[in-house]
């Protein structure tokens, strides 16, 4: 009898693991298929997603220039290989002057211009860096980051950090060492001298059309002709390509 009741013990207690077994595998295949249904989805967004679509859908409030409606209608304009201009809210015309899968560029006004690049990350979604530049008459570009509901995201993704120049000094002095030099013809006091000139300090940014490449510089701000030529004799340019996480320079 007691064998019996043992034997009949350890029979549930196998049943009762297994069970577990049963529930565990059950638990992780549901995780599983969660999993790939999200990956799935953001793939099939990712796929949809284009920068003539974010275009489209971007807040007034980052373009305030035109609506939806006459955003929907550059597009299209665009896309047909057109080159048709609209009118905007300050009576100027507006004109898509790139358009790709992944890139727009669009001349807001005479005086401003917008580029929005879509940037995909190696967990397979992606996030879009929007570049304001107004021209008055110099070039000045501000770089942003937005998820694809248009949500701002903090940082500057290995950009230089255009807050730091606005409210440091030291970070002021950091951008124009990065963005000059002392060729061998100039000697560094004259050097120092025209780096002086560069007030106020002002970057400004493009993208490349093919590739996600930024091209940072610096802007001259008001000089006379001579000294334009001699500021320009030790200006920078800069190259960043995003590599899947951050812009770096190459």
């Amino acid at each position: 009898m007691r064998k019996n009741i043992c034997y009949a013990s350890c029979i549930m207690n196998y049943f009762v693991f297994l069970h577990q077994q049963i529930m565990i595998l059950l638990y992780l295949m549901t995780k599983f298929f969660i999993y790939l249904a999200l990956s799935l989805s953001a793939l099939s967004v990712n796929a949809q997603t284009t920068a003539a679509h974010m275009f489209e859908s971007m807040p007034d409030s980052l373009c305030p220039f035109f609506n939806i409606s006459v955003r929907k209608q550059m597009v299209e304009s665009a896309l047909e290989g057109k080159k048709d201009s609209v009118n905007n809210i300050l009576n100027s015309k507006s004109i898509i002057t790139w358009v790709s899968d992944d890139y727009i560029c669009v001349q807001t006004s005479r005086s401003a211009s917008l580029q929005l690049r879509i940037l995909s990350r190696y967990d397979s979604s992606s996030i879009l860096c929007f570049v304001r530049t107004v021209y008055a008459p110099e070039p000045e570009s501000i770089w942003t980051f937005y998820d694809l509901q248009w949500n701002r995201l903090d940082g500057s993704f290995g950009l230089p950090n255009l807050e730091e120049v606005l409210v440091d000094k030291g970070g002021i002095v950091n951008i124009l060492s990065q963005f000059t030099c002392c060729p061998d013809t100039i000697d560094y006091d004259h050097y120092m001298e025209l780096r002086s000139f560069l007030d106020p300090v002002m970057l400004h940014g493009s993208f490349s059309f093919d590739e996600p490449v930024l091209t940072i510089g610096l802007s001259t701000p008001m000089l006379g002709r001579d000294d334009r030529n001699d500021v320009e004799a030790i200006l920078l340019q800069r190259k960043f390509k995003w590599n899947g996480e951050i812009f770096k320079e190459y």
